[in-house]
């Protein structure tokens, strides 16, 4: 009867592991943050009629920036030389408040601008100059206002960034007002910006990003019906520091999600790290973190959808208190979007193991039960 008991559980202990993702390392309130190592792009584009030079042209005309968050210009003023600036002031546009600034940052630069109208205005080498949240006024073409800032540099040209707006997919203002000593009159300062100022649109965009309800912290839900999908498709992927704290990972299982096979990943990379974590959400990574490359390779995920990949298995005797883990390719990149996957799970108990070992017990009892009779 024992014998018979503990074959049972063997076959179901084999089962359980071959259905269930979640018996691992990770779990539920595990630190974890989307990543993409990619650099960043721009979806820059403006109607006409609503060009970054309205911003500098002292009217209430406004530029409008379809690309919304992350938007800005590129702006080098009309002037005999390098300029001080020290202080800005804006000025709401029209309509739809939603679309409004609700942070900045300013740079300088003394380098020839290469960027063209539309890029991610990162060819040149910047200085940050300030940079922080804004409180812009309902009422619509409504001055701001003044909001000064410490910085003794002279620069050739200024570069406006909106990294967040109030409540919309657009972002738009008036009129942008940057004062300073300029090189005619370094006593009293002065809007540095006028009408004619070589002005391009520019927005910095990362690639990571995922919708809110698709977000990395799915990956160890338990719960395949809920998926971790990335825009960022290739070298997209994620940091996770497990709340067990430090550990030696030597295996990881994937599930795939609900649709579209073509954004299985079809290649892996795993980092660990002991660093504290300072990189961001949906940041490239680059937050100063040593990573250790602990294993690579392709996976072969099956093309049937809200199932278990194979377990992946590598040598490893080192323990990190957090993990990146990327997907370099896809299966298809070219009919993909995105990259997406429903479960993830470090240190799956192997079923050979778990069988195995219960096998190896009812046989041991079986020969117990011999010799005794």
């Amino acid at each position: 009867m024992k014998r018979k008991l503990l074959c049972g559980l063997a076959a179901s202990a084999l089962l359980a592991v071959g259905s269930a993702a979640q018996a691992g390392l990770l779990g539920p309130g595990d630190a974890v943050l989307a990543v993409d190592l990619d650099p960043p792009g721009s979806s820059s584009s403006y109607p006409a009629g609503e060009a970054p030079g309205f911003a500098v042209d002292g009217t209430l005309a406004k530029y409008l920036n379809f690309a919304g968050a992350g938007t800005g210009f590129i702006v080098t003023p009309n002037l005999s030389g390098p300029s001080v600036a020290d202080g800005f002031r804006l000025t709401t546009a029209n309509d739809a408040e939603g679309r409004d600034p609700s942070s900045y940052a300013i740079y300088g630069t003394n380098d020839a601008i290469t960027s063209v109208d539309n890029s991610t205005g990162l060819a040149e080498n910047w200085s940050l100059l300030s940079s922080g949240s804004l409180a812009l006024p309902a009422t619509r073409n409504t001055q701001d206002a003044l909001l000064p800032f410490a910085n003794t540099d002279a620069y050739t040209s200024y570069k406006f960034i909106f990294p967040t707006v109030k409540n919309s997919n657009l972002f738009q203002i008036a009129e942008v007002e940057l004062f300073g000593d300029s090189p005619a009159d370094s006593l009293v300062d002065v809007d540095l910006l006028n009408a004619g100022d070589p002005t391009l649109a520019v927005h910095v965009a990362p690639n990571s990003r995922y919708p809110g309800n698709e977000s990395p912290d799915k990956l160890f839900d338990g719960d395949v019906g809920t998926k971790y999908l990335n825009f960022g498709e290739e070298n997209s992927g994620f940091i996770v520091t497990p709340a067990a704290g430090p550990s030696v990972v030597t295996n990881f299982l994937i599930a795939t999600a609900n649709d579209s096979p073509e954004r299985d990943p079809s290649s892996y990379e795993i980092y660990g790290t002991n660093d504290a974590i300072v990189s961001g959400d949906n940041s490239r990574s680059n937050g100063g973190e040593v990573w250790y490359l602990i294993a690579s390779g392709s996976i072969d995920l099956p093309t049937d959808r809200q199932v278990n990949g194979p377990l992946v298995t590598f040598a490893n005797s080192d323990a990190y208190t957090s993990y990146r883990v990327l997907f370099p390719t896809v299966r298809d990149e070219s009919g993909a979007n995105s990259m997406q996957i429903s479960e993830f799970q470090f240190n799956v108990p192997e079923p050979s193991s778990i069988v195995l070992g219960l096998l190896a017990m009812s046989a041991t009892l079986a020969v117990t039960r011999r010799s005794r009779g």
